[in-house]
């Protein structure tokens, strides 16, 4: 019996007594969905015998048993093993203390064995212990029962050693480590300049949609980009890595000279090696008297990061690549899938070269190697190849800034401050260049995508019409602009203060890069409202410009031209929209009006291209189901495989099928292969697809149709 409710004060659901082999009765109680054995006639001051939950594998106390039912069904219980089992009750303390040994000794053996090498490969703590269990116990031929017994035998050893831990006198003291250094959090880890932090730094350099990309999870400010900055800077001008140790386990084989630091940069945060390429802009906007306080102060930060070093002035001797590394396919993962080795913040070395590994760029398609993003600072400009890795999408940087000339701007702005606006530089460019004085004055103050009220006063405009002017200078051609924005600069900074910024070369700049780009002139004030500025500027500059040209080429392994993959989602809706906006606000008899037709027939030509496809963001019908399934059922196609060389299924000339997410497949569309605009495709997906998903298919049709002619 047992009292109710227990000492401990909790009500139990008694059970009644558990017959056991050998006629041991103990006390079975039901704690929430919990079995207790207590031992029988007591009071219940010594607690339970054991605990194992039900409907469960119930832990430890029931090791070897996959599945515990309730104790409804307990009845139907019956030994496994009628010889272990009577061996186990006629156990002696001899035998219980050779047993207890052997797998003390046996979990010894693993724990040495495990910190002899770098990667253990041996048998585990619970195999080793149980091979001992069997060795004292030759009757227990269950290996249910085997895992059962193993379980408590280890049990009972590791309470022996956390007693004999708790036992034992306290070593001596030890002098105190320090734990916050640049080995264990970093390089320049303590360095948090005011409005130096991410979120600051990412408004303050973007330049429209060009922003910093890069984690903005949690809450506090974060200083990653700064950090990495610094570090860079610190490695590319020949000085060692001081972050964390390269991992032991990494593995590195010096090849031809190359070596490896034994220390890591920070290796997480923004991606800012985009500013590279505007370091000369990014000086300009500091000296701007439109640029916040905040913005100004964080870009100083920035800017006198940068001229720590060769990231400054690249020019032609700095170049972001992926380096792409296989992946050991033969040997998957705990999650079955192959295992990338750690390569952030690592710097390789040859000569006066240097590469340092900056980010995690995933995995390829194929997913059978790791991609890493990394900067490549040669001297000689020569680059060449890295042991180990292919190369991807390179880019160099050639745009920089002299270092004296960056560090003589930084000390005038916090000398003087900023330097004063000045109305007639903005006059002075709109009438060299015709480009409007709303979008003149955006361009020269350099302002923030969302400038202030005391910014907007002081460039004397509003909100919205701000807005418009800097919605057009972001639909410009980005290298154009940026070129116009760095002449803007004075050879020397001083000059800024002195006579105001560089409006000849600005304007020369412009005339050469963008005088023949066709635009709806400021001065007509159209309300475009429903169409994008760059879908209005292409439109009218078709002709000149690419339209669907940026994609990822679809090899099939043969000499053939490779599909074009393009994502054009948004992007054909827009071009329509942009084509109707024109034709109902251009006034009649505009000049403007002439280039409608030429821009529709080179968006027409485009579409003619037969290597083009188009990735529309078309998965799902309408009731959920993957897209790939309807498609082959209308056209009569299996229900899995078919997929050719490339990769892609052929459903008919104008839809392919590609691997979607999981096990589903996207719907491509080549246009070449629509027989126009009553082609039996565009039935079938509208039939099929929500309408809020095919706004740009249908905009394909339109384009092809009779309507966009008139």
């Amino acid at each position: 019996t047992l009292p109710h409710p227990l000492r401990d004060g909790s009500s139990v659901v008694p059970l009644g007594a558990l017959t056991l082999p050998g006629g041991s009765r103990p006390v079975a109680v039901l704690r929430h969905r919990s079995v207790e054995a207590h031992p029988a006639d007591t009071d219940g001051t010594g607690g339970g015998l054991w605990s194992v939950g039900t409907d469960s594998s119930g832990g430890n106390d029931a090791a070897g048993t996959p599945y515990v039912p309730p104790a409804v069904y307990w009845h139907a219980l019956r030994p496994r093993d009628a010889q272990g089992s009577a061996a186990l009750r006629k156990l002696t303390d001899t035998r219980a203390e050779e047993l207890f040994d052997e797998v003390a000794n046996a979990v010894a053996r693993h724990l040495k064995a495990f910190r002899a090498v770098e990667e253990y490969t041996g048998p585990s703590s619970r195999e080793m212990s149980q091979e001992a269990v069997a060795r004292v116990l030759p009757e227990v031929s269950d290996v249910r029962l085997l895992a059962g017994v193993t379980a408590l035998v280890r049990n009972a050893v590791d309470r022996a050693v956390a007693v004999a831990q708790y036992l034992e006198p306290p070593a001596p003291a030890q002098p105190v480590t320090p734990r916050n250094t640049a080995r264990t959090r970093g390089m320049f880890f303590d360095h948090e300049p005011e409005h130096g932090d991410d979120t600051t730094l990412r408004a303050a350099t973007a330049w429209g949609a060009e922003k910093m990309r890069g984690s903005w999870y949690g809450g506090g400010h974060r200083w990653t980009a700064i950090r990495q900055i610094l570090a860079v800077n610190h490695v590319l001008g020949g000085e060692p890595a001081f972050g964390p140790a390269t991992p032991s386990k990494v593995p590195f084989t010096p090849v031809d000279g190359w070596q490896r630091d034994e220390y890591t940069v920070p290796g997480e945060g923004t991606t800012w090696t985009t500013l590279l390429d505007k370091l000369p802009e990014l000086a300009y906007r500091a000296a701007s008297e439109a640029t916040s306080a905040e913005h100004r102060a964080g870009l100083l930060v920035l800017l006198e990061a940068f001229a720590a070093g060769p990231l400054a002035d690249p020019a032609g001797t700095v170049r972001r690549v992926e380096l792409v590394e296989p992946l050991d396919t033969a040997n998957p993962g705990r999650n079955g899938r192959p295992e990338a080795v750690h390569r952030m913040g690592q710097v390789l070395r040859k000569g006066s070269r240097t590469v340092v590994v900056l980010a995690d760029h995933g995995r390829n398609s194929r997913d059978d190697a790791a991609r890493w993003l990394a900067l490549d600072h040669d001297p000689t400009g020569a680059f060449g190849p890295v042991p180990g890795f292919t190369l991807d999408r390179e880019h160099v940087y050639r745009q920089g800034i002299a270092r004296d000339r960056l560090t003589r701007l930084t000390a005038l702005v916090r000398e003087k401050g900023p330097a004063p606006w000045r109305p007639e530089a903005a006059e002075a460019f709109h009438t060299a260049t015709g480009i409007g004085p709303l979008q003149a004055t955006a361009l020269l103050s350099a302002a923030v995508e969302e400038p202030g009220a005391e910014a907007l006063t002081l460039l004397g405009t509003k909100t919205r019409a701000f807005e418009t002017a800097q919605g057009r200078l972001d639909a410009l051609p980005r290298d154009e602009r940026h070129t116009v924005l760095r002449a803007l600069l004075p050879a020397d900074p001083a000059e800024l203060w002195s006579t105001g910024p560089d409006v000849r070369a600005a304007a020369e700049a412009w005339r050469e890069h963008l005088g023949s780009l066709v635009r709806v002139p400021e001065e007509l004030d159209l309300d475009l409202s429903g169409a994008t500025a760059a879908s209005v500027d292409l439109l009218l500059n078709a002709g000149a410009r690419g339209w669907l040209a940026h994609g990822t080429p679809v090899p099939d392994g043969s000499t053939r031209p490779a599909l074009l993959r393009v994502g054009g989602r948004g992007t054909i809706s827009n071009a329509l929209t942009a084509l109707r906006t024109l034709a109902y606000t251009l006034p009649y008899g505009h000049p403007l009006r002439a280039h409608l037709p030429v821009g529709l027939a080179a968006l027409r030509s485009r579409l003619t291209d037969p290597a083009l496809v188009l990735d529309l963001g078309l998965d799902w019908t309408d009731s959920g189901v993957s897209l790939g399934t309807a498609i082959r059922a209308a056209h009569g196609l299996p229900e899995s495989g078919g997929a050719e060389a490339d990769g892609m299924v052929r459903a008919g000339s104008a839809l392919l099928l590609a691997p979607g997410y999981g096990d589903s497949e996207r719907l491509l569309i080549r246009p070449a292969g629509l027989a126009g605009p009553d082609d039996p495709a565009f039935g079938l997906v509208e039939g099929i697809v929500s309408e809020h998903r095919t706004g740009d298919f249908l905009a394909l049709r339109a384009l092809l149709g009779p309507e966009a002619d008139a």
